[in-house]
């Protein structure tokens, strides 16, 4: 498990990043929803788990897998043209 500083830096990263172009609402949401995982965790058997897209859904294992430690790969890390960082 990641420590709750590192948890905290991840997730200031993720509110740094701004989203851009035609999609920028749907990545916000998303971004929104993996900072949600980060403070707390997704029950991704509940309702609202089961009508995520599986691109979302797999994000969101993503960062879970971080937040434990399973994984070097920041959420934060690989938006590309999807957000501006500032």
């Amino acid at each position: 498990m990641r420590t709750k500083e590192k948890i905290d830096k991840e997730i200031t990263a993720l509110k740094a990043l701004k989203p851009v172009g035609n999609f920028a609402n749907e990545t916000q949401k998303t971004i929104n929803m993996l900072i949600v995982e980060l403070e707390d965790e997704i029950d991704l058997d509940s309702e609202e788990g089961e009508a995520m897209t599986e691109g979302r859904r797999e994000l969101v294992e993503a960062t879970r897998e971080w937040k434990c430690g399973e994984t070097s790969y920041r959420p934060s890390e690989g938006w590309g043209g999807l957000v501006s960082q500032t």
